[in-house]
């Protein structure tokens, strides 16, 4: 923001007295000259304005008048004047009355406003040179305006406070009390603070104190805000701030005040509540004026809280303490030292029990852990051994079948999750291999298409079994092949089962019933009656069995091998990849859960393998 010139000297107006500025109509500009009785430091506005407030006095006013209040805006901090005490005079040119909350301030004007700060000297024998503000407005003093200001110094010495009642100018960064100010003496320690439990009106009875005490810890809240702070006295109707066996630390590292009985909460509302943000510090010293104290009945405790001083609206009733050598503050100071020394020795047994507890914590959980990682590197070891089948997570860890499937679903019919699992195909349906394609209109298109759709009845290591569906592109991803009519396309249909017997080896010859297991070898010496009677039952069994099952698999074989073009009609061989009397190895597969509703309204949980590849010779070459 631009500075307002200053190449001239701002039009001089009469002086008038502080009486006859509040007679004026409001919006009228005056000069007055006044003695500083009550100032607040400068604050920042919401418009990044600089604002300070204060109140002077002059003759003209009655005894028992608190002065007239005045604020100053400015863009700049350096452009307000640096008032050290109460007792010094300010000459403000172009202040504007007004009327704030019922109440009569007067407001300066940002582009013509002057003022001229007189300091009060430290003796009568030493003259401070006046000081003008802005820094660039030379504002001119007249000679009337010196003997006013002279008289009104005169005039101050006499009938203002004494020296020890003015705060001193050590204290600048402090809140200032107003120097009329003069209470009773009603300080008193934590411990010697006492509140009636008698009601009036419903409403618990008050106490008003004054103390010293060292800020413990600070809240800001909406509406409120929170001041723990103690003395380092015991009172026995204050909050018990006990250590928790239990306690994870995290409470520990918030609360840094005295453990027991020590710490009263203060709740500041209005004036002290917008300050006390600025100027309260963890760890700092506080002077504390109209305390008011009451018994709360149910919690059988006591509540205090600071408010607004009617009397003085401005002015909060808390003043930092910077002083160290105050001697309430080196009391305070000696009574911390006495609780710590008083608690050391609790302190390292509570420390040794903690510990000793804490190792006993760290030796089951470790405990667990242990067992945990030796689970987890079971699993580890469990993956599958079928180099041939590779999948993209491979570092998930592996999970059960049967964990997967005793899973805790509550109100839900499934769990949208994924799983890393081991498992070995045992059986697939259809149990046609052409049939492993189907020509319809897929969910999402208008027309048909030739699509995989077929499921996979796995088991895994720990005896569980359940279904896989493929289909789509993870059926894609699975085989390296698109959808075709594996009926027209013989070739494709040897394609897909020599893939698949990467998979399941010879899971098709024997779900057809095709395999015929080696008859166990005999010694070589000529059996007794009885062995071989009991030999030719067991292979009777045996054949009886592989009976029904390749009567179950007769019409699937003979429409396998119509399949097949003239020039090669004879029965497909499984491939020379894998020994035809070797059975299928675990894998690793991926598997995602999901849901589905059927027709008639029955909710089913299901899984789908993705993202799980067969990789043959072909593939590398």
């Amino acid at each position: 923001m631009s500075q307002p010139s200053q190449s001239s000297p701002p039009p001089q107006r009469t002086l008038i007295s502080l009486k006859t500025a509040l007679l004026k109509a409001s919006g009228t500009f005056v000069d007055v000259v006044g003695v500083v009785v009550d100032f607040l430091p400068p604050t920042t506005t919401r418009n990044a304005d600089y604002m300070m407030t204060f109140t002077v006095r002059d003759q003209s006013l009655p005894s028992d008048s608190l002065g007239v209040k005045a604020r100053l805006f400015c863009s700049s901090e350096s452009q307000l004047p640096a008032i050290t005490s109460p007792g010094d005079i300010l000459l403000l040119h172009n202040m504007k009355t007004s009327m704030f909350r019922g109440e009569a301030l007067l407001v300066n004007d940002k582009a013509t406003f002057a003022c001229v700060l007189a300091r009060r000297p430290p003796s009568a024998n030493i003259g401070l040179p006046p000081i003008h503000y802005p820094p660039s407005a030379k504002f001119p003093i007249a000679p009337e305006h010196g003997k006013v200001m002279a008289r009104l110094r005169t005039w101050w010495s006499k009938e203002g406070p004494s020296d020890g009642a003015a705060v001193g100018s050590e204290q600048v960064t402090q809140v200032v009390a107003a120097s009329v100010y003069k209470p009773r003496d009603r300080f008193k320690l934590v411990k010697d603070m006492m509140a009636p439990r008698a009601l009036r009106n419903g409403r618990p009875i008050g106490n008003y104190f004054d103390m010293v005490g060292k800020v413990v810890k600070t809240f800001n809240g909406s509406y409120a805000f929170e001041l723990y702070i103690t003395d380092y006295t015991e009172n026995e109707y204050l909050y018990n701030y006990e250590r928790d066996p239990d306690d994870d630390g995290q409470r520990l590292a918030k609360w840094r005040g005295p453990w027991g009985r020590y710490t009263l909460q203060i709740s500041l509302w209005d004036i002290n509540k917008n300050m006390a943000p600025d100027l309260i510090r963890e760890g700092g010293y506080l002077f504390v004026r109209n305390l008011c104290l009451k018994f709360d009945v149910p919690m059988k405790r006591f509540e205090a809280s600071l408010n607004q001083d009617m009397q003085y609206p401005d002015r909060p009733d808390f003043v930092v303490i910077t002083n160290m050598d105050d001697p309430r503050v080196r009391a305070i100071q000696q009574r911390e030292k006495e609780y710590l020394r008083r608690h050391d020795i609790e302190e390292e047994r509570r420390a040794e029990s903690t510990q000793r507890e804490a190792a006993e914590k760290r030796k089951v959980e470790e405990e667990a852990t242990q067992k945990e990682l030796e689970r987890l590197k079971e699993h580890q070891r469990a993956k599958g051994d079928n180099e041939n089948v590779q999948i993209v997570r491979s570092e998930w860890p592996v999970t059960l079948i049967g964990d997967i499937l005793e899973m805790d679903l509550g109100d839900r019919f499934y769990m949208n999750l994924k799983y890393h699992i081991v498992c070995k195909v045992i059986e697939f349906k259809p149990d046609n291999l052409a049939d492993f394609t189907k020509f319809e209109v897929p969910e999402g298109f208008s027309k048909k298409r030739w699509r995989w759709r077929f499921a996979l009845l796995v088991e895994g290591r720990d005896g569980n079994v359940m279904r896989l569906i493929v289909m789509d592109e993870d059926a894609e991803y699975l085989l390296k092949m698109e959808p075709t009519n594996l009926r027209t396309y013989p070739e494709k249909l040897d394609e897909l089962r020599e893939r698949l017997t990467y998979l399941w080896g010879n899971l098709e010859k024997r779900q057809a019933g095709e395999l015929i297991e080696p008859a166990p070898a005999v010694p070589p010496a000529a059996p007794t009656p009885d062995i071989e009677e009991e030999e030719e039952q067991q292979q009777n069994r045996k054949k009886r069995k592989r009976s029904k099952k390749k009567k179950k698999a007769a019409a699937i074989v003979e429409s396998n091998k119509r399949t097949k073009t003239e020039h090669d009609s004879a029965e497909p061989q499984m491939p020379q990849l894998r020994p035809e009397d070797e059975e299928a190895k675990f894998f690793d597969a991926c598997a995602k859960e999901y849901g589905h509703e059927a027709a008639d309204g029955t909710k089913h949980r299901m899984w789908r393998i993705f993202e799980t590849a067969i990789r043959t010779e072909r593939d590398s070459e």
